[in-house]
């Protein structure tokens, strides 16, 4: 499977870079949690891609790794960004080696599967491996609600994230999850532009984001 991922990632980032409209976005999603941040000392980004949402969601943080699976992500993130305080690294992450535990993780699509106990082990697994004592794991994804896989995405319901939430919680992990389309600041984006693409992509294509915030006791 992890063959089959860099394949298509690798194709993918080599077709296309990140919308650069997508960094007002990030940059939005992080203000919008910046009060429920633990510690800005240091942050991971678990399938960083080419480092745009790396960059744009962490830009506050004092050190900053992206870690991405496709070379041809990380060669593009190296590229389009300068930054000293941040580093890329071509691995899965679930292989990944850091000298140190870090505090915040930022998740995306590497945790998106079928099932809610393959969800939870997951993210314990990651949790166990790369965070400390009272770090957290921000994942972002969006869904329509239908429980329903669709091109090897998975939407999930209600249920099951009402479901992962009880699991984590049984686990032993704080959790919280937000919906940032009920956020009046999340619609704050510079431009109209912006402003239309999240409209269609709520009411058109009937997606919404959602970030659940797992913090390790």
């Amino acid at each position: 499977m992890t063959n089959e991922l860099k394949e298509f990632y690798d194709l993918k980032y080599h077709e296309k870079s990140t919308p650069i409209y997508l960094k007002k976005y990030f940059r939005n999603i992080y203000k919008l949690i910046k009060p429920k941040i633990i510690s800005k000392k240091r942050l991971i980004d678990l399938g960083c891609a080419d480092g745009i949402k790396t960059v744009s969601f962490g830009y506050e943080f004092e050190e900053i790794i992206g870690v991405d699976l496709s070379e041809v992500g990380i060669n593009k993130a190296n590229q389009i960004n300068a930054d000293k305080k941040v580093k890329f690294i071509n691995a899965d992450v679930f292989e990944v080696e850091l000298n140190s535990k870090t505090v915040s993780a930022f998740g995306f699509s590497y945790f998106n599967v079928l099932t809610v106990k393959e969800f939870c082990d997951n993210i314990d697994l990651i949790i166990s491996k790369l965070i400390g004592e009272n770090g957290q794991l921000i994942y972002l994804s969006w869904t329509d609600f239908s429980g329903k896989n669709v091109n090897n995405w998975y939407y999930q319901s209600k249920e099951d994230l009402n479901k992962i939430n009880d699991e984590l919680r049984s686990m032993g992990y704080e959790i919280e999850i937000i919906y940032p389309h009920k956020k009046l600041n999340f619609y704050f984006f510079k431009g109209l532009e912006h402003f239309i693409r999240q409209i269609l992509w709520l009411v058109l294509k009937k997606k919404k984001f959602f970030i659940i915030l797992i913090t390790k006791k």
